[in-house]
């Protein structure tokens, strides 16, 4: 079986909302070059395009809608790692597909929003039986850190709290698989 880092978001946009956001990726993107793990990546991008339920359900919701806010920060943009877009809170299906595929059983989540993607990413890899795991440093929120504390004590009462790990802990994950 095997282990992944799926980062949610590292976009302009996102870091544009929050200081928080920005610093975040920036640190993550540090870690996964000192520990020599970009390989183990996946990464998603969101896009508020046509087919969008953003656009349909939320219409005075006009962001993400064009290159200025979808383009990954720097170096995410640079790496060569599988980028999954979606237009969702969500993951796509042929996401799961993919994980299921390459024997993927366990995910270690990182990325925004800490207090929405997060929850529902963490939620829905549950309930597909793969094992979550949260760095909470590796996890950002608009609403800055309250946004973020929310969100993280919803994945301690849905995941169990031996799932918010170090970053000590993610390294052994991902280097185990």
């Amino acid at each position: 079986m095997a282990s992944r880092l799926l980062i949610l978001d590292p976009q302009v946009g996102w870091a544009r909302r929050h200081v928080q956001v920005e610093s975040t990726f920036r640190l993550l993107a540090n870690w996964l070059t000192v520990h020599d793990l970009w390989p183990r990546v996946w990464i998603t991008a969101f896009y508020n395009d046509e087919a969008s339920p953003f656009r349909r359900l939320m219409a005075r919701w006009t962001d993400f809608q064009s290159a200025e806010d979808w383009t990954l920060l720097e170096p995410y943009a640079t790496r060569t790692v599988e980028v999954i877009r979606r237009n969702t809170y969500g993951l796509p299906e042929a996401f799961w597909q993919t994980a299921r595929l390459s024997h993927v059983d366990r995910i270690v989540l990182a990325g925004v929003e800490t207090d929405a993607s997060v929850c529902k990413t963490a939620m829905d890899a549950f309930d597909r039986g793969i094992g979550v795991d949260i760095v909470p440093s590796w996890t950002a929120s608009a609403y800055g850190s309250s946004g973020r504390a929310h969100g993280l004590a919803i994945l301690r009462k849905v995941l169990g709290s031996q799932h918010v790990i170090t970053e000590e802990e993610a390294l052994k994950i991902l280097r185990s698989g």
